[in-house]
């Protein structure tokens, strides 16, 4: 196994073999880096002490097939719940998010994903960090994202776990629902993997009377983000801003002007410099919800 797992035949398994094997097998399906590859054959003889000698000897092998001939129990991952919320589309370009219920610390998920491929083309997948890696088949309509937590630290505020970027394929988009694929996982702090999760997809439906925009401004930021809200018809609206690592930064709620249309500011004199993660959700007859990225800079 130990052999197995030295990928380049360094004489110790890294973070490098690891993560090989994650990407390249796990994720992109290619054939285990080891080959066709069996555990040595191991002969064992024993004699019951009751019983006269040699009239009891036995032996016995042990073989291990890492091409996947033989199936090792508790490898069949379940399907974990997951429910949908509402996303109106105001534009053939939109983003969205895949969240969960669960809030406390996690070190690496697996969420893989089925979208209709008639209809929409993925065009990018972000998530906590640069240890995010995602592969997307659009023949079938599927996603596949690991992301893992290789430095150990753990992320707060979990409920936050990717960020889709997707275009519409024709004018005539009305709507459409993510789903969610057996062997996605959740991992926590400690290694075990999460039971009690739900996962929350979106429910994407093209708005056909909501005229809302949303633009935010300067980018890079240094002391101030401003947000230029056309509300449409939305009477209210929820701004919330995370770091990097999903950590929630901050979290504002405003009504809706008379005419429609408000520019708000945010202070970032205290954040620090790196890159921000926005979601704008918008509520009233109809919901709109829109993501984004910034950059705070000295």
């Amino acid at each position: 196994q130990y052999e197995a797992a030295d990928i380049n035949n360094s004489g110790t398994v890294t973070w490098y073999d690891y993560f090989y094997i994650v990407v390249n097998y796990l994720l992109e399906g290619e054939p285990f880096p080891a080959g066709v590859w069996q555990f040595e054959e191991i002969y064992v003889d024993f004699s019951s002490s009751r019983a006269a000698p040699g009239t009891t000897n036995q032996w016995g092998i042990t073989e291990g097939d890492v091409e996947g001939m033989w199936e090792p129990s508790g490898r069949n991952f379940g399907l974990l719940d997951y429910s949908h919320y509402p996303v109106q589309i105001v534009s053939n370009e939109f983003q969205f998010e895949v969240n969960t219920n669960y809030n406390d610390q996690i070190a690496g998920f697996t969420i893989n994903l089925a979208y209709p491929a008639d209809q929409l083309n993925i065009t990018d997948v972000s998530g906590p960090d640069n240890n995010l890696n995602y592969i997307v088949d659009e023949e079938n309509g599927i996603v596949k994202v690991i992301w893992l937590d290789e430095n150990k630290a753990g992320r707060m505020n979990g409920d936050k776990l990717i960020t889709l970027t997707a275009e519409t394929q024709s004018a005539d988009f009305k709507n459409a629902a993510i789903e969610l694929l057996q062997e996605s996982m959740l991992i926590d702090a400690n290694g075990h993997e999460i039971k009690d999760v739900e996962i929350q997809l979106p429910m994407l439906e093209k708005s056909e009377d909501m005229e809302i925009s949303v633009s935010i401004y300067p980018n890079p930021v240094v002391d101030q983000l401003h947000i230029d809200i056309n509300f449409g018809n939305a009477e209210s609206a929820s701004i919330s801003i995370y770091n990097a690592n999903g950590k929630l930064i901050t979290q504002t709620e405003f009504v809706s002007s008379e005419n429609s249309t408000q520019i708000i500011s945010i202070d970032t004199q205290e954040f620090t410099s790196g890159n921000y993660f926005y979601v704008i959700d918008l509520s009233g007859s109809t919901t709109y919800r829109t993501t984004g990225q910034f950059v705070k800079s000295h």
